[in-house]
């Protein structure tokens, strides 16, 4: 049996303003300059790899790398200051820590990661061969990118995940949204002095007024309500976003909503130059 999602999908694009074509992972590459702290408290390096712990818990795989390159020492002996990235608790990484040279040197990275060496030429970094030794799955040689395709993504992929990146079942009203939703949208823009980030017009002369002003959830995911996810924006704006929620404004009390906010503000939309206003006044 075949099913077509189609009209699934189309609900989704025209109520909850999600393009399912568009929807990126959660997981983003990320690169880390580490205190002593956070090698101490948020690194874990094992012989089976090296993970971080960010600020929200989330644990990432990936590996290590000395950040300035080689010493001179180094250099002279191996011809370059470009240096071998660790994925294990290798030989080299012990004998860094018995020497005291570890703390304040390294990074932690999930991305492809190159330096220019010393003849000018830039190079991606390659697996150290302690760490090669002992990992029998690694190639000799390995670059940054081959060792995230294989196995940073690769665990992605197949749902290796720590517990606190799991998504977490949320209840939602109708609509997607959570019970907290309208309390967070009224204190973000509360914050934001109802103020829109895109054009500027002010609503804060009045509580009323601030009724035209809302918050858009930039990814489409409105169960997602982290801060860095919310962008204040008056209705004329909000509707213009994207087609989706050109649709979602074009019927309905939505409809009344942007028109009735075009009346009453339309000169002040002109003096703030809301480029979205022409298109409506057509």
């Amino acid at each position: 049996m075949v099913y077509d999602f189609n009209e699934l999908k189309v609900f989704v694009q025209i109520h909850l303003g999600i393009d399912p074509d568009r929807i990126n992972s959660k997981f983003k590459p990320i690169t880390e300059k580490l205190t002593k702290a956070q090698l101490d408290q948020s690194v874990e390096i094992n012989l089976d790899g090296i993970t971080f712990t960010d600020k929200k818990g989330n644990k990432h795989k990936g590996f290590l790398y000395i950040e300035s390159g080689y010493s001179q020492r180094t250099f002279e002996q191996t011809g370059t200051i470009v240096p071998k990235f660790h994925i294990i608790n290798c030989q080299t990484i012990q004998d860094q820590k018995q020497r005291k040279n570890f703390n304040g040197h390294y990074v932690f990275s999930t991305e492809t990661i190159t330096m220019e060496d010393r003849d000018g030429v830039t190079k991606e970094l390659t697996l150290c061969g302690n760490c090669n030794k002992i990992h029998y799955e690694t190639e000799r040689g390995m670059t940054t990118t081959e060792y995230r395709e294989k196995f940073i993504l690769n665990d992605q992929i197949e749902g290796e995940f720590y517990d606190s990146e799991l998504p977490k079942e949320v209840s939602t009203d109708f609509w997607g949204y959570t019970p907290e939703w309208y309390d967070t949208s009224r204190n973000y823009r509360m914050k934001k002095k109802f103020t829109c980030e895109d054009c500027g017009i002010n609503l804060n002369q009045n509580l009323v007024n601030g009724y035209y002003l809302e918050t858009h959830h930039v990814d489409g995911n409105p169960k997602n309500n982290d801060e860095d996810n919310f962008k204040c924006l008056c209705v004329l704006c909000h509707a213009s976003v994207d087609r989706y929620h050109k649709e979602n404004y074009s019927k309905g009390s939505p409809r009344q909503k942007l028109v009735d906010f075009i009346k009453l503000f339309e000169d002040e939309l002109r003096r703030v130059g809301n480029k979205h206003l022409a298109d409506y006044k057509k």
